[in-house]
């Protein structure tokens, strides 16, 4: 009876073990054998690189959803909504950065409608016939002919007051 059991044992064993090795020498002899060169890049530089294309994807998107959005409002005619920082006088989109005050002289810094940077002193001209009439602490006054805006610093509300 021990026989048997050894017998099947080994068999079993065989039935296991042989195919598992057959498999292991295939793969071993189809490894590929060529030496090919290692080119070692610095991850660092590789990052700067990926994030200046982000970077640049990135505003370049933010610019056609912007484009896309002024070309909706206006196909649409309803009236823009400012986001966080903009201000909307006369269908021109400015973004405020802020006012301030050197050497006794208050200016604002203000985006106009071709991203270009305006640092405007009251009576100066943003863009068309938008003038800058008059800086508070926290108040500004853009005005054309037609109409005049003051926006209040941290009271969106306010935005949408309008006075001839």
């Amino acid at each position: 009876m021990n026989w048997l059991i050894i017998a099947m044992s080994l068999i079993s064993i065989l039935f296991v073990a042989v195919p598992e090795l057959l498999t292991e020498s295939q793969t071993i002899k189809s490894a590929d054998t060529h030496i090919r060169a290692t080119v070692l890049t610095d991850p660092k530089a590789q990052q700067v690189i990926e994030s200046k294309l982000l970077m640049r994807l990135q505003s370049e998107a933010d610019a056609a959803k912007k484009q896309q959005a002024e070309q909706k409002s206006k196909q649409t005619g309803e009236k823009q909504v400012a986001n966080k920082n903009e201000l909307i006088f006369a269908n021109q989109v400015f973004l405020f950065l802020g006012i301030f005050n050197q050497s006794g002289q208050v200016f604002v810094l203000i985006k106009n409608n071709q991203q270009q940077l305006v640092k405007a002193r009251i009576g100066d001209t943003l863009s068309g016939d938008v003038k800058l009439t008059a800086v508070t602490n926290n108040t500004i006054t853009l005005a054309n002919a037609q109409q005049s805006k003051e926006f209040k610093l941290f009271q969106r509300q306010s935005n949408d007051k309008t006075s001839s």
